[in-house]
């Protein structure tokens, strides 16, 4: 038996509910993101070590996929770029899940989808890879 659609549990529910989401969102893509630039950190995340941690990523990985060596090869300010954009990932996106700016949330949603579909692309290509090493 569910509570009518118009009580008071419901309204709550769809009010703190949404905002839990939010509020974990924000925590984990901040933190990854603070993560990278702490006192531990690599100097590779910041402007100190140029910005250079993806240089060495690709081929880097556990088990590195045929395209590991393509994206190993790519310019260098390109490598630089992407470090970038995952700073503004990271950094600055998860204030957009929390104060609703419309071309903020834009913006990012936009580039957070890119770096999701290229990761994807590469995890992907790790699978396979490694399906073919164990087919054969």
């Amino acid at each position: 038996h569910h509570p009518p659609q118009n009580s008071i549990h419901c309204k709550i529910y769809n009010i703190v509910f949404p905002w839990l989401i939010r509020l974990a969102a924000f925590r984990v893509m901040w933190g990854a993101g603070m993560s990278k630039l702490g006192t531990n950190a690599s100097d590779c995340w910041s402007y100190k070590g140029n910005f250079s941690c993806t240089t060495t990523h690709y081929e880097t990985m556990p088990l590195p996929n045929p395209f590991a060596f393509f994206f190993h090869k790519l310019p260098f300010r390109l490598h630089q770029v992407e470090v970038l954009l995952n700073h503004f990932v990271e950094l600055v996106c998860p204030y957009g899940l929390i104060f609703f700016l419309p071309a903020a949330t834009i913006a990012c949603t936009t580039t957070t989808f890119v770096a999701q579909k290229i990761r994807t692309f590469a995890a992907l290509a790790s699978i396979l890879y490694m399906m073919a090493i164990i087919s054969t």
